[in-house]
């Protein structure tokens, strides 16, 4: 998977030694692909590296690589937005219409006795030194954590997004939402990594959502994305109520200009505020950052290494992403606004 690697050529060539290790050991075909880096962009990349047999470009991939899966097998399910290796060269398939859909957490009994781990285990594999370790340990206990999605669309506008907010939204209805959730629970999960867009892409939602959770005690210790625009006390209070212990927030960047260059419909003050009572709440502060995004100065850089600096006792962690420049983002198809 080339996530957000744009056209980093040492990560190209770290994928092109091990495609071509894995063909030596195990004689096996090798699929690359990332949503958002064109086909054009894989075409080349294809005539470039002979090692890669398979490319999707899809902007959702499940369905792209389940043809790959049934072509290799022998089966019938045809190839969409991917580019094959044949005798003949190189063919690209009919593109296919994949709008975003959430799957349901249709979890195999078999599969998820795998996944349950002692608090034991989580510790050795941490080489914890937590202070508090030894009197977890006194008590032991069994955790169960899977992923869910509720929704991977977004009405947000940020203009270095590969999201289309002019499409409908995917959000499962809350009912369905709170059946999935209780099935997950009747099956002895004890922690969601949720994998949304963000968990409150609509307040109104997201509060009638942590509501639900409490009344109906799910009691699971979660995590996801959140947005800093829909957000305020009261519902960062009704989250962690309802289990958030740890939360990554797009912020992107410590600039004020910029944020209303991007579109962010946020601003320094609130993101400040958002995050210090956050933290004092109980839960883990992520923010994602980007470096160099487009007209970004060296007063916007230190602007944004000041934020972490000035916030470092409310932001846990955070991670640098190199902007790359997505073919479905506002940048790329209005580019002349920017």
């Amino acid at each position: 998977t080339f996530s957000d690697m744009g056209a980093d050529q040492l990560l190209l060539n770290v994928s092109a030694v091990l495609a071509t290790r894995l063909k030596t050991l195990f004689g096996a075909p090798v699929a690359i692909g990332y949503k958002s880096i064109p086909r054009e962009a894989y075409m080349e990349l294809m005539r470039l590296y002979p090692c890669f047999d398979y490319a999707s470009y899809a902007t959702w991939g499940e369905r792209s690589l389940a043809g790959i899966v049934s072509a290799i097998s022998g089966g019938s399910e045809p190839l969409l937005d991917t580019i094959e290796r044949t005798a003949g060269g190189l063919r690209a398939s009919r593109a296919g219409v994949q709008p975003p859909l959430a799957p349901s957490p249709l979890y195999d009994r078999k599969i998820l006795s795998t996944y349950s781990v002692t608090d034991k285990r989580i510790m050795e594999s941490y080489n914890s030194s937590f202070r508090l370790a030894g009197e977890l340990l006194k008590k032991p206990g069994k955790y169960l954590a899977v992923t869910y999605s509720m929704q991977l669309s977004c009405p947000g506008a940020c203009a270095f997004c590969s999201n289309d907010n002019s499409r409908p939204s995917d959000a499962k209805p809350l009912s369905q939402v709170l059946d999935e959730l209780s099935e997950l629970k009747r099956l002895g999960v004890t922690g969601i990594y949720f994998m949304n867009s963000a968990f409150n892409n609509n307040y109104k939602r997201a509060d009638e959502l942590c509501d639900r959770m409490i009344k109906y005690k799910l009691n699971f210790l979660w995590t996801d994305c959140a947005n800093l625009w829909a957000i305020d006390e009261r519902l960062l209070d009704k989250m962690r109520a309802a289990g958030a212990i740890k939360l990554t927030y797009g912020m992107e960047t410590g600039s004020p200009r910029l944020l209303r260059y991007i579109r962010k419909a946020t601003n320094i003050g609130k993101i400040e505020r958002y995050l210090r009572y956050s933290h004092r709440i109980g839960v883990w502060n992520h923010i994602e950052l980007i470096g160099g995004l487009p007209t970004e100065t060296e007063t916007d850089t230190r602007a944004t290494a000041d934020f972490v600096g000035r916030n470092s006792n409310c932001v846990d962690t955070y991670s640098l992403n190199p902007f790359f420049l997505y073919s479905g983002s506002a940048f790329f198809r209005e580019a002349r606004k920017f």
